[in-house]
């Protein structure tokens, strides 16, 4: 398959979809483009993306932090991340890598495949047709939140993407529905944003 396509993590979200026992998603895709890719992970793999997104060292090495060290210390390059398919809601990845005697491909999941790359500072990729069938337009979901301002729902955008009004409503939401975790991130991000605008 060619026509590869370099995504970034642009921001990491909550999901309280009714019955979703794994409450966060990773969202991927191109700063210049609308169209996001959001990948539903586990609380642990949201946690690793997270310190490699804050560039922070956690107290004991993670998983992730344990594979880095051992491809570093055993000559082994990993050149990339591909997610390459798609199917039936599941995403299938695979980490490019090579010990300079031979390129292999080993397959894993995105979120495993995601927490490596940003530890290594290597490139994430993925094709077209993903776009095609997993993509979400942010701009159509905004859009529709407008429509319903009773019952806005911003879980599945990157807090990083929306404003002070609209990250106070999520707050509110949040404080609501008890969820002090996501309350203390909005929270945090509402602080953030009030004091740039002071400094301005």
């Amino acid at each position: 398959m060619t026509g590869k396509i370099k995504v970034e993590v642009l921001g990491l979200s909550f999901s309280n979809q009714a019955g979703q026992n794994i409450p966060y998603i990773v969202i991927l895709g191109k700063p210049e483009d609308k169209v996001r890719i959001p990948i539903i992970i586990g609380s642990s793999e949201a946690q690793s993306i997270a310190i490699a997104m804050e560039k922070v060292s956690a107290p004991r090495p993670l998983s992730h932090d344990i594979i880095t060290t051992l491809t570093n210390e055993f000559d082994v390059t990993i050149k990339e991340v591909i997610i390459y398919e798609y199917e039936e809601g599941v995403f299938f990845a695979k980490i490019i890598c090579n010990n300079n005697y031979k390129e292999r491909e080993i397959e894993c999941r995105p979120s495993d495949g995601i927490a490596i790359a940003l530890r290594l500072n290597i490139p994430i990729y993925t094709y077209q047709n993903i776009f095609d069938e997993a993509g979400v337009n942010i701009e159509d979901k905004v859009s529709s939140s407008k429509r319903d301002k009773e019952n806005e729902d911003y879980e599945n955008i990157p807090i990083e993407e929306l404003n002070i009004e609209q990250l106070n409503k999520y707050l509110n939401k949040a404080i609501k529905e008890e969820n002090y975790e996501l309350a203390s991130t909005i929270n945090e991000r509402i602080k953030s944003l009030t004091a740039n605008n002071c400094g301005d």
